[in-house]
């Protein structure tokens, strides 16, 4: 976490008091929210099976976006945070 150095320096003092105060309250990575009930974070999609599905072109992604899109994805389920369904 980083708080700006251009802050006044009271005010800057006064936010850092008020996390460490509150720690507890903030989770820095997601393997710290593991505490959080599902039913508080979980949704569902709201599909009605009577409706035909729509189906939409395929978009390729370049390479680098590609890559990116797979760490970005992984890393969730890695860590347990969230899972396939």
């Amino acid at each position: 976490m980083h708080i700006s150095t251009t802050l006044d320096p009271l005010v800057r003092d006064a936010i850092v008091r008020i996390l460490r105060q509150y720690k507890d309250a903030f989770a820095f990575n997601p393997s710290e929210m593991l505490r959080i009930a599902p039913d508080v974070i979980q949704y569902t999609l709201n599909d009605d099976p009577t409706h035909k599905p729509v189906i939409r072109k395929i978009r390729h992604l370049e390479v680098e976006r590609r890559a990116a899109t797979a760490v970005g994805v992984k890393k969730p389920l890695k860590i347990g945070f969230t899972r396939e369904c």
